[in-house]
């Protein structure tokens, strides 16, 4: 750069020409002038001396003396932007759920928390008295205000509540309980009388009873069958009265939930022979 006369006067620029809404024109680390948004302001010691062109940002210096020669630096600046967060008290926590009546494993429970007024606010779910995080099966969302869980179980059944809390106030929603439908699960056939050690058949004319078990809700139907062929029997029970040996072979307890549309069976080979029992 060609040094410059004293006396003459000089603008300084941006190349290439870019927009500074808050920003200072400096001399070394003496600030000339500090510009913002429909204004700036020249310091004392340059007034009369610079002037400063607040759409272009160019700052021209007139009648340079010897002491202006130096390091000339525009900066710009963000604004310090500050917020006032004003907290309004918690008010009416309402806890929905688009279902209570659900299938174990089918269905999927969303629950939604809100509430009438109330900012900043901090969300905390309890099943019963124990607190729900986020797994596999249990989703948190929108800033923890809805609870989603995956496949139900009779082990979610609740009940549900949401806690809302803020700087200056808490609240409780309602509870809500769900209603699970289950089943059939953890089947049982007892026969009676039972086998004793030592003994593998039962001799003709025995009585033999066949019961079966099953958890479900609501309640199953039964029914039995003997080598593959459903008998009329569609009770929990099955009474083999006055066996014979052509009634040995293969008996299966078939339980049905007619809502979850599953199905459990239970097997067992019963053998009728002619005479007393028969040893091992």
């Amino acid at each position: 750069m060609n040094p410059l006369a004293v006396g003459s006067n000089v603008t300084l620029n941006l190349v290439p020409q870019s927009p500074i809404n808050i920003g200072t024109w400096s001399y070394e680390t003496t600030i000339i002038v500090l510009f913002y948004p429909n204004g700036s302001s020249v310091s004392t010691s340059y007034q009369g001396r610079v002037s400063f062109n607040r759409s272009s940002s160019e700052l021209s210096i007139s009648s340079l003396q010897l002491n202006d020669s130096g390091l000339y630096t525009v900066q710009g600046m963000e604004p310090v932007l500050c917020a006032v967060v004003t907290l309004s008290p918690i008010s009416n926590v309402t806890l929905r759920a688009n279902a209570t009546d659900l299938v174990e494993l089918n269905d999927t429970a969303i629950f939604t928390c809100s509430v009438s007024s109330g900012t900043s606010l901090s969300y905390r779910w309890l099943n019963d008295s124990s607190e729900v995080t986020a797994s596999d099966r249990v989703r948190l969302g929108g800033g923890n205000s809805t609870l989603t869980i995956v496949g139900v179980t009779r082990y979610d059944e609740g009940p549900f509540r949401c806690e809302v809390v803020n700087g200056i106030s808490n609240g409780t929603s309602q509870p809500i309980g769900l209603n699970f439908r289950y089943g059939p699960s953890n089947l049982t056939m007892m026969v009676v009388p039972e086998m004793t050690i030592g003994h593998t058949a039962y001799k003709t004319g025995s009585v033999i009873t066949l019961s079966c078990s099953a958890q479900s809700k609501p309640a199953v139907s039964y029914k039995w069958r003997f080598n593959e062929t459903f008998l009329n029997e569609q009770s929990p029970q099955l009474s083999l009265q006055n066996t014979r040996q052509n009634q040995t072979g293969s008996y299966a307890c078939v339980a049905h939930n007619n809502v979850t549309l599953r199905y459990a069976t239970m097997t067992t080979i019963i053998k009728i022979v002619g005479g007393d029992w028969l040893s091992v």
